[in-house]
């Protein structure tokens, strides 16, 4: 039944553009008592993201290098989309965790 609910939100759109961001809220939300926790846990997350992104967008860059053109071709893009996709998540997962660790300080202080 969650597989499904999951499916069925995916083929809503919009989702996929603003999950990292509920995503940093909810983690941050448990985690953080202020919005300097918040910070703290979405810089973690995205450290924690970064390292195996990069590694197999090098992995799979390295394997298209040793190709013609177009090998190179398909290694820029897979980093390139890489960065990107990394550089989406960790900016809105960032936001999410900071307004995660403010709203979590306002409801505890009321």
């Amino acid at each position: 039944m969650a597989v499904l609910c999951t499916l069925l939100l995916y083929a809503v759109p919009g989702i996929d553009f603003i999950a990292p961001l509920a995503g940093g809220f909810i983690g941050s939300y448990f985690t953080a008592s202020n919005t300097s926790e918040g910070l703290s846990v979405g810089l973690w997350m995205t450290v924690i993201m970064i390292i195996p992104s990069i590694v197999l967008a090098f992995l799979i860059g390295t394997l298209f290098s040793g190709m013609a053109f177009i090998g190179f071709l398909g290694a820029f893009s897979v980093i390139f989309i890489t960065l990107i996709l990394i550089s989406h998540i960790a900016i809105l997962g960032t936001i999410g965790t900071v307004l995660g660790g403010w709203f979590n300080s306002r409801q505890s202080t009321n």
